[in-house]
Order: structure tokens, then C-alpha cells, then sequence
């Protein structure tokens, strides 16, 4: 990975500040509280986080900023930090495109490099140079191998000595204590103990004995089945039971009611028809005693005159005499009828006869046997 571009916001006497390293070695030198070591610093803040209490925003800006870096396959990144406090503040790792891959991403691009190897071996300023140069050659070469182990300022030779107790109390040679020896021991008492038995006997009186016990589980799952049955049944029974007991008292009702008629399908029709002229009778009832009511109210509202009640006599003849002169006016409208009928009727006939014929002549004719038989004839 490749630092390509620079870019604070606000860190330390920093503000608004943006470096584009040249490939190849790029060597950054100024006067002392030129801000080298701030720089550094802010790298480092940008890729593991920030120190607490440390190198504040003192020119003004947000504190942090980002860094654009190549990938040995031409990938570029961005990598955004920003945060008022120590700790991991507000990261973001954007790629070529815009889009933000999340805080996981960063892992993957610094390959595994944790904060320590990467302050004593890629990034270390004065004060580690200063801690350097009080060492002597054998510490030094102990301490780039500690750095380079993620053991920071530990010599290699410390950890070589606790790593050597470690595997003496976790195995020892003709030892006793140690964890490996003791199981060690247990494998052997183990082994012992399998010696000592009879595998092949104890294989087939297990096998026996597990023949036996599914021969036994086969009869109780068989008996299982049966007390479920079983069970079933009576369950039914009980939940039926009132209602036999209802079938049985309804039966019992029935037996004291005697042999029960049945009708035939003519007599239940005819039932239907009578019916029928029931709810029309009541109909016609209904609009009778309506019209009941009404003539009584208008009886009820009538005046009595005195003086046709006087001559109630002469007054009925002469409503019979007016009901028998409007039957004759029938009877002579229908008279009429018929006789335009038959008068239509005779002009008719004696159109078929020809045009010399008149009801005088057909009157006058000889209708006799002998005459008609001569016709015939």
C-alpha cells in the first residue's frame, strides 16, 4: 500500500493542509516544531485511531482529515477519519467510485499491520530513536524482532525464555507434573484397562442385550398402539354419551305416542292447495271487511231525509221498475245485435246467390222435395 495523497483538516498547528508524495522516497525536512513529527502522527491517527488528549485542532479545522492510497494492483482508496476524542473517532473507506465499504475494509488494505508493528518498524519518530539509541546492538536486534512479532519494546529473547517455561510446564521429558505428561499417563492407564478386557465377548453380549431391548420396545409399541385405540374409542364413547342418552329418552317419548299416520304425497298437495286458498280467502276477507268499514262510515255520515222515508214504498217500485227497464235496454241492445247480425247475414247469402236475387223472390221460391229433387237431377 501506497500513501499518494494528504489531506488535513485540522491537527495539531495543521489546517487545511494537502501533500502529494512523490513515488519513490519522499524526504519531508524543516526547522524543529516544524511539524514533522505532528505529520507523522496524523498518519497514523488517520490509519489505527486517535491518541487521547493529543495534537488538537490548536489552527481550527474538523480534527482529522484522509488519505488516498494505491494498492500494488492499481486499486485506489480513500481512507476518512475524523473525531474529537481518542479512540476510532468517525472512519469511512471510500473506493474509486464513492462508495463507503465500511470500517472493515481498512483491515484488509493495511494486510494484517497492527498499530504496534506498524509505530516500531514503518512509522517510528523521536522519542523511539531517542528509546534506540540508549540500547545496545544485541537489544536493538531484539527489539526490531519484537516489533516485528507485534511485541513492541519485549526482546525476543525474553519471549523465547517464556515460551520455554511454557512448553516445560506444558511437557517435560521424564517429567511428572506437566499437563502432557499427566494425560499422557491417563492413555496408558486407559490402554491397560483395554487390555485387560474382553472386547469381542462384551460386543456380543451387547449386541444380544440390544436385540432383547427391541424385541421388548417392538411389544410395547404394539401395546402402545392398542391403549390408543383403546382410548380413542371410550373417548367417543364418553363425548357421545349424552346424546344417547337424548336418542334413548326421544325413543321412549315416541313408543308413548303410538303408531304415527303418514300422509300421502296427493293428501300433503291437497293440504298445499287448501292453504293456498285460505291466505286468499283471508284476502279477499281482509279487503271485504275494508270495504265493510267504509260503507258503515259512509252510513254513518248519510242524513236521513223524512220525506223520502215517506214515500219509501213509491220510492222501491220505482228502483225495481228502473232496474227492470235497464234489463229490457239490454235486452233490446242485444236484440239489435243479433238482428243486424242476421240481416249482415242475408245480404251476404244473397250476394252468393247473383245480382237478380231479392228477399222477395227467395221468399216466393218453391223450396219442395219434388223441386229439389228436380234440381238434383
Amino acid at each position: 500500500m501506497q500513501i499518494t495523497t494528504i489531506s488535513i483538516s485540522g491537527f495539531g498547528q495543521f489546517r487545511g493542509v494537502r501533500l502529494e508524495p512523490a513515488p519513490g522516497l519522499t524526504v519531508i525536512r524543516g526547522p524543529n516544531e516544524a511539524g514533522k513529527t505532528t505529520l507523522l502522527a496524523f498518519i497514523r491517527a488517520i490509519l489505527f485511531g486517535f491518541e487521547t488528549d493529543r495534537y488538537p485542532a490548536l489552527a481550527g479545522g474538523r480534527r482529522g482529515g484522509w488519505l488516498e492510497v494505491a494498492m500494488q494492483d492499481g486499486r485506489r482508496f480513500r481512507i476518512e477519519r475524523y473525531g474529537e476524542r481518542g479512540g476510532a473517532g468517525s472512519l469511512k473507506v471510500y473506493d474509486q467510485a464513492g462508495t463507503d465499504l465500511g470500517d472493515g475494509q481498512l483491515t484488509a488494505l493495511l494486510q494484517g499491520v497492527e498499530k504496534k508493528v506498524y509505530r516500531n518498524i514503518f512509522a517510528f519518530g523521536l522519542e523511539e530513536l531517542t528509546e534506540f539509541g540508549r540500547l545496545t546492538d544485541a537489544e536493538v536486534a531484539a527489539r526490531i524482532y519484537g516489533a516485528g512479532a507485534g511485541t513492541g519494546s519485549v526482546s525476543g529473547l525474553d519471549v523465547e525464555k517464556e515460551l520455554g517455561s511454557q512448553r516445560e510446564a506444558l511437557f517435560k521429558p521424564g517429567g511428572q507434573n506437566p499437563t502432557i505428561n499427566a494425560l499422557l499417563r491417563s492413555l496408558e492407564d486407559v490402554d491397560a484397562q483395554l487390555r485387560e478386557r474382553n472386547l469381542p465377548a462384551e460386543y456380543g453380549e451387547a449386541g444380544r442385550r440390544l436385540a432383547a431391548v427391541e424385541a421388548t420396545l417392538a411389544e410395547l409399541t404394539e401395546r402402545h398402539a392398542a391403549l390408543a385405540a383403546e382410548r380413542r374409542t371410550r373417548q367417543r364413547i364418553v363425548a357421545g354419551w349424552q346424546d344417547w342418552l337424548d336418542l334413548c329418552q326421544a325413543r321412549a317419548d315416541r313408543e308413548l305416542l303410538g303408531a304415527v299416520r303418514t300422509f300421502p304425497t296427493s293428501t300433503l298437495e291437497r293440504l298445499g292447495r287448501l292453504e293456498a286458498a285460505v291466505e286468499e280467502t283471508a284476502g279477499a276477507l281482509r279487503h271485504a271487511e275494508v270495504a265493510r268499514d267504509r260503507a258503515a262510515a259512509d252510513l254513518a255520515a248519510a242524513a236521513v231525509d223524512e220525506d223520502a222515508m215517506a214515500h219509501r214504498a213509491e220510492l222501491e217500485a220505482l228502483r225495481e221498475a228502473s232496474t227492470r227497464h235497464v234489463a229490457r235496454r239490454a235486452e233490446r241492445a242485444r236484440t239489435e245485435r243479433e238482428l243486424a247480425a242476421a240481416a249482415a247475414a242475408v245480404e251476404s247469402a244473397m250476394a252468393r246467390l247473383g245480382p237478380d236475387w231479392t228477399v222477395e223472390r227467395v221468399a216466393a221460391f218453391d223450396d219442395s222435395v219434388a223441386v229439389y229433387s228436380e234440381i238434383e237431377t
